[in-house]
């Protein structure tokens, strides 16, 4: 049998070979330590109340080793900026919170493979998520040249919230389902109040979000009415139609010729409507938790079932959200999809956007849940589940180039409308050769 030999080490070298150790096994840690880099601005609803800084820290305990850096630039046009002077300088982002899906900037942003992933894989081998459980029409409104180039943040849906208390002074009832444009106008005639004569009514029956024909404003009047900006195959400019001029003429009617609705130079609809001095304000969802924390206290407001159009005899909402996008240039594309799953996607999440922050969640399964754990203001939110199964987006067109130039076409005349320097139905006739040619 062979005798094995001990050796002897001196103390002094076996306490430096375990100080070598320590220190090696301290940078090893370090060095495996993944910073997952987020995006995002100042604007969105889970920054202004920091939601998603008060939930981090638990996604980093739920994620040992992972270092979580969020950036909050000042505007969401600064983030838009941001992103893309980064993916052209090769510096590296994972997870991006942007603004609205309808906004034309964020647009641009998501519908370049080489600023954002597809993350429709990542939803489908999701073996806790169930494509299923999302509203389609949302995940829809994400999805651009057969590509989910992000996960809606919550639900924002067309919403009609009306002030109790304006009319009750005037002696009227809530509206009920069934009512359409010309109950609105003869609501609103009612409603509004210019009690001392001067031109500027104390009180307005109605307003809408804004004026555009993009996001809210005259939108959701035209899509009702059966028109869009062009046909559904995008081929050609359709504000000729005889449904999209009779809609927006509707619209310019209420705030210019009936004037009962809030003109441009009158303030802020939402402003007026948190004061008291609106009666019905057609907007969206996510005033909800704005109008809880601004309306002042006389103001007593809920939402109700929305007008359809009398020609079509359907109401169709705008439906919209902020943007969870991956990054194209992630060197951690699957801990950032965990990371968009724990913040608004799993079901923790879609139970605190319920219950702790009033918004109305992504899956449909939760939609239920904010149904039972939701405490008015408003008490009716049953209209808002209505709306978002029949919601849909503005168009968005393949090509980002021609996307851009045929809404700046729209934008700039539609503007010399509302300032009631055209007519609707020269703008309609200006636009539509303009239109056309982008599309050819």
């Amino acid at each position: 049998m062979k005798k094995e030999s001990v050796v002897k080490w001196p103390s002094v070298f076996l306490v430096s070979i375990v100080a070598l150790i320590l220190f090696t096994s301290s940078v090893v840690a370090q060095e495996k330590e993944v910073e997952l880099r987020v995006l995002t601005y100042l604007g969105g609803w889970f920054n202004s109340n920091s939601y998603i800084e008060r939930n981090i820290p638990l996604f980093e305990e739920a994620h040992p080793g992972v270092k979580v850096s969020y950036q909050i630039n000042p505007s969401g046009s600064a983030l838009v900026q941001l992103i893309v002077v980064e993916a052209a300088g090769g510096v590296s982002s994972d997870v991006l919170f942007v603004g609205d899906v309808i906004d034309n900037a964020v647009r641009n942003v998501l519908s370049q493979p080489a600023l954002v992933m597809d993350l429709r894989p990542f939803l489908e081998r999701d073996p806790n998520l169930d494509t299923r459980d999302f509203f389609p029409n949302l995940l829809q409104a994400f999805t651009h040249n057969n590509r989910l180039v992000g996960m809606p943040m919550s639900t924002f849906v067309g919403s009609v919230f009306v002030n109790k208390t304006i009319f009750n002074e005037a002696g009227l009832p809530l509206p009920t389902d069934g009512w359409d444009w010309n109950d609105l106008r003869e609501m609103s005639r009612k409603l509004t109040q210019d009690k001392d004569r001067d031109g500027n009514p104390e009180t307005w029956g109605f307003a809408a979000d804004g004026y555009t024909l993009q996001h809210q404003g005259a939108t959701p009047f035209l899509w009702s009415n059966g028109g869009d900006i062009v046909t559904p195959d995008h081929s050609r400019a359709a504000l000729l139609e005889p449904q999209a001029l009779e809609a927006l003429e509707f619209f310019y009617d209420l705030h210019f010729v009936d004037r009962v609705a809030v003109p441009p130079d009158a303030g802020a609809q939402w402003t007026l409507f948190r004061q008291g001095h609106v009666g019905i304000w057609d907007s969206k969802s996510s005033n909800i938790p704005k109008n809880r924390a601004q309306a002042l206290p006389h103001v007593d407001w809920d939402v109700i079932v929305p007008f359809h159009s009398p020609r079509t005899g359907v109401y169709v909402p705008l439906i919209a959200s902020n943007a969870a996008a991956i990054s194209a240039t992630s060197k951690h594309p699957e801990l950032a999809w965990e990371f968009i799953k724990f913040m608004v996607l799993s079901d923790r999440a879609q139970q605190l956007i319920a219950s702790e922050e009033g918004m109305l969640p992504t899956r449909i399964s939760y939609a239920r849940h904010f149904m039972r754990v939701f405490q008015g203001p408003p008490a009716n939110v049953a209209p808002l589940i209505d709306a978002v199964a029949i919601g849909r987006t503005p168009v968005w067109f393949k090509d980002a180039q021609v996307h851009k130039e045929v809404y700046d076409i729209i934008r700039v005349e539609w503007d010399q409308v509302i300032r009631q320097l055209q007519s609707v139905k020269a703008f309609a006739e200006k636009v539509t050769p303009l239109i056309n040619a982008k599309l050819r």
